[in-house]
C-alpha cells in the first residue's frame, strides 16, 4: 500500500503542476470535451470526496452508496460547483486530496483488501490504483497536451 500511496502523491503532484502552469485566460475555455478546467479540477475533486467517504464508512464496517453510472456522478458533481469561483474549486481539490492520503495513511493494513461493497470487486488499494490511474491519465494527459503546444 505504501508503495501505490507514493504513486498517488506523485500523480497527484505532477496533475496540480500542470494546472497550476495552465494559462488564466483559458481556465473557461472548453477544451477538455463539455469541460473546462475548474470541471476538471472539481470532476478530481467530487471523486477524492467519494472515495475517501467510502474508506471512512469502511473504517466503521458501514456500506456508502455504489456510484452506480460514472457520467451521471460526474455530471452531478460537476453541476454542483458550476457557480463556485475558481478558488474555491481549487482549494476544494487540494484538501480533497489531502483527506484522500489521510485516510489511506490511516488505514489498518487488514482492511487493504477489504471490500467496500459486499457484491463489488472494489478494495481500498483498488480505489487507490484507480486513483493513480486517474490523475496519471484522462484529463492529465489533455492537459500536458496544451501545455506542449502552447509553449
Amino acid at each position: 500500500m505504501k508503495k501505490q500511496l507514493t504513486q498517488y502523491i506523485k500523480a497527484r503532484t505532477d496533475f496540480i503542476e500542470a494546472v497550476n502552469n495552465f494559462p488564466v485566460k483559458k481556465r473557461d475555455d472548453l477544451l477538455f470535451g463539455s469541460w473546462n478546467l475548474k470541471d476538471v479540477i472539481s470532476h478530481y475533486s467530487a471523486w477524492d470526496i467519494f472515495f475517501t467517504n467510502c474508506i471512512k464508512a469502511l473504517k466503521k464496517e458501514k456500506e456508502t452508496p455504489y456510484w452506480r453510472n460514472i457520467d451521471d456522478f460526474n455530471n452531478v458533481e460537476i453541476e454542483k460547483r458550476k457557480k463556485w469561483t475558481w478558488d474555491q474549486a481549487y482549494h476544494e481539490l487540494l484538501e480533497a486530496e489531502e483527506s484522500f492520503i489521510k485516510e489511506m495513511e490511516n488505514l489498518p493494513s487488514d482492511m487493504f483488501d477489504k471490500k467496500i461493497w459486499k457484491k463489488k470487486k472494489y478494495t481500498p488499494l483498488k480505489l487507490l490504483e484507480i486513483n493513480i490511474h486517474h490523475y496519471q491519465k484522462a484529463q492529465y494527459q489533455e492537459i500536458n497536451k496544451l501545455l506542449k503546444k502552447w509553449q
